[in-house]
């Protein structure tokens, strides 16, 4: 990486060491050798003072000490420095377990201690991810996508603007009075001292974005996502000029210094620009072989490959660096412990995995690992994952991608232990939004939902998870048209509720079109469906009589109900899921291409004019449509399981037709 200072710079070359040019009347470029086996991970350049990371975990710095800038703490045994950051008199460190601390700004000057150096505790479950220190003033980023400033605040540099629903700061630069943050939809924003114009961030053309920031004295820097930098504020010393590139060259990283700039370029050169007092931006090629490089800390050189071991209770990670390939396995313990596998992984590798890549089995890439509340639900995080999680359902989405691809061949139907195998590798998600089934004193259950619903903003579409596991929503679809009784081969359903490990409550669930389908499998006793089938809703849910009470196995049969009558889950003793099939109120409003998405995974959507009591009589008191012949349907249904699965010894038409579908050509094999 390059790094500028008041007078000085400091770059990070591919073998491992550092090189420093410019004024160094205090040390400050005197670079430290390293021991042999040891590289520097990270530098950065203060005012007068340099800071190092090393690939052990140890930071070094050198330099103007007299604000105690340069005296790092000592480690506890187990624990490493991640990240390092240098400023005027102070200097900011962060460690593997997600804390900082700040040391310097010790004067005889009042005013040189404004606070910069008093990083506060944090809550439980976060963790600091990126840290940088200005001229008096500490910008730091946590784990939960928020950022916030401490220390001097004359030009209002530390007044963090709060964020939009959904938006996140990914990266945050602090400059002598001025601050500037990166945000997660690509675009910037820069507070404080604006005398300049150094807080005037351009704006971006349509489909452009920015990936990386730098706040100098009194101007700033910015990549933008086709590579290009652009500076804005002082320009003296034409540090704001920034040279145009060759055909094919990008910029890949920038440091704003006091009146200089440093860039770094794709092919491993790094230029500098502005003031050229003490030779700073006199920046010698690396010789063949060799190439500067960003830091091995901050995630732009280091990967995650998360690869799948075949078992249900243990994930292997392997992650690949600059400096050799290290492996993880990690046995079940639950979903709650993501917190602690991401920081066991930080502490040791050394690195700050706040910032890494995951590459997945699929190939896809998972931005960057979700620290806060591991396991809250997919609606309440906006389909954040914890890795845990991730790793999961890619298992059980492999499993199902097994099943469909042998079922196919083998034309033989999908059963109900094939539907078990799949739910026991899922990892379900907290569900804090069903307050209606929560059991009392619950403030979440283990749930989710897979296929069409209408989002908190009234958007209708199918669901994160259908999207990212098909596989899965087609075993569950294709089990379900494999046994569908003869009387209702045409029953319809756009959306799967999957339920892990809780009686649900007393309910009525509202917003359904229609009849739904029930079925519950596991290890486990109890657990039966109680509906009140003559429910009109004109009693409360505690003033049903226990007469008018239905009580049915799900876990030996099929049963249809009315989920828009009150219904709830009896107490039951060891492992439980419930597949709950349904028409969601609102699909008649989703648009064809989501309704297309829709039956490509399995899903049997209703036709326009088809009635709600198609196939289930409306409770006592419901008005009957016009011409309906109440008598020969019932409020309940009910089929026994195992005799439906015998008379489908074979892969139903619908089912084999599902699966050949091109779009399920596109789904990846787990390997």
């Amino acid at each position: 990486m390059v790094s500028a200072g008041n007078d000085h710079t400091v770059l990070l070359r591919s073998d491992g060491s550092a090189v420093a040019i410019g004024d160094s009347r205090d040390g400050q470029c005197n670079i430290p050798a390293l021991d042999e086996g040891l590289a520097y991970t990270q530098v950065s350049a203060g005012s007068f003072h340099t800071v190092l990371l090393r690939s052990d975990g140890s930071a070094v710095a050198i330099g103007d000490s007299r604000g105690g800038q340069c005296d790092i703490p000592p480690l506890d045994e187990g624990m490493a420095y991640t990240h390092v950051s240098a400023g005027n008199i102070h200097t900011v460190l962060l460690r593997s377990d997600g804390s900082a601390v700040a040391i310097g700004a010790k004067s005889r000057y009042r005013w040189d201690n404004a606070g910069q150096c008093n990083i506060p505790p944090l809550d439980e479950g976060i963790a600091y991810t990126q840290i940088s220190a200005g001229n008096d003033h500490t910008v730091l980023l946590r784990s939960d996508g928020s950022a916030f400033a401490i220390g001097g605040n004359n030009a209002e540099q530390c007044n963090i603007p709060p964020l939009d629903e959904g938006l996140a700061y990914t990266e945050i630069s602090a400059g002598a009075t001025h601050t500037v943050l990166l945000r997660s939809d690509g675009s910037a924003v820069a507070i404080g001292d604006n005398e300049c114009g150094q807080c005037d961030i351009p704006p971006l053309d349509e489909g452009m974005v920015y990936t990386q920031i730098s706040a100098g004295r009194k101007h700033t820097v910015l990549i933008r996502s086709d590579g290009c930098a652009v500076a804005v504020g002082d320009n003296p010393y034409e540090q704001c000029n920034i040279p145009p590139l060759n055909e094919g060259m990008t910029y890949t990283q920038v440091a704003a210094g006091a009146y200089h700039t440093v860039l770094l370029r794709s092919d491993g050169c790094a230029v500098a620009i502005g003031d050229i007092n003490f030779e700073k931006c006199n920046i010698v090629p690396p010789e063949p072989g060799i190439r500067y490089i960003s830091d091995r800390t901050h995630g732009r050189d280091l990967a995650l490959q998360l690869e799948l071991v075949g078992e249900d209770d243990a994930i292997t990670l392997t992650c690949s660096t600059l400096v050799g390939e290290e492996r993880f396995r990690l046995t079940a313990q639950g979903i709650d412990s993501a917190w602690e596998t991401h920081k066991r992984i930080a502490r040791d590798l050394n690195v700050n995995l706040a910032n890494l890549q995951l590459i997945l089995p699929d190939g896809q890439l998972l931005a960057k690992v979700c620290h806060a509340n591991p396991g809250v639900s997919v609606a309440k995080a906006s389909w954040n994952e914890t890795m845990w999680q991730r790793a999961h359902r890619l298992l059980s989405n492999r499993y199902a991608q097994e099943m469909l691809d042998q079922a196919n061949k083998s034309k033989k139907a999908i059963s109900q232990q094939q539907v078990l195998k799949v739910l026991k590798a899922w990892a379900f998600g907290r569900n804090f939004g069903r307050l209606n089934v929560m059991p009392d004193g619950k403030d979440w259950v283990w749930s989710d939902t897979l296929g069409l619903l209408r989002d908190r903003v009234g958007d209708i579409h199918v669901t994160g998870p259908a999207k990212r596991y098909p596989a899965v929503v087609q075993v569950l679809n294709g089990w379900l048209h494999g046994i569908l009784p003869a009387e209702v081969k045409d029953f319809p359903w756009t959306s799967i509720n999957l339920n892990c490990n809780y009686a649900a409550k007393r309910h009525r669930d509202q917003n359904n079109f229609g009849a739904s389908l029930i079925a519950a499998t596991g290890d486990f006793t109890g657990g039966g469906l109680a509906v009140w089938p003559e429910d009109n809703k004109s009693n409360g849910l505690t003033q049903l009589p226990s007469a008018k009470q239905v009580e049915l196995d799900i876990q030996e049969n099929l049963v249809m109900f009315n989920g828009n009558s009150a219904h709830e889950v009896k107490s039951f003793k060891g492992e439980r899921f419930s597949i709950v099939f349904f028409t969601v109120g609102c699909h008649a409003k989703a648009e064809s291409k989501v309704k297309a998405e829709l039956t490509d995974l399995g899903f049997q959507v209703p036709v326009s004019h088809e009635k709600p009591d198609k196939f289930l009589r409306a409770p006592a008191g419901y008005p009957a449509p016009k011409g309906a012949d109440k008598s020969s349907k019932k409020t309940l249904r009910s089929w026994n399981i195992k005799g439906l699965e015998k008379k489908a010894k074979t892969f139903s038409s619908k089912a084999l037709k599902m699966v050949m579908k091109p779009a399920l050509k596109k789904v990846l094999k787990q390997k």
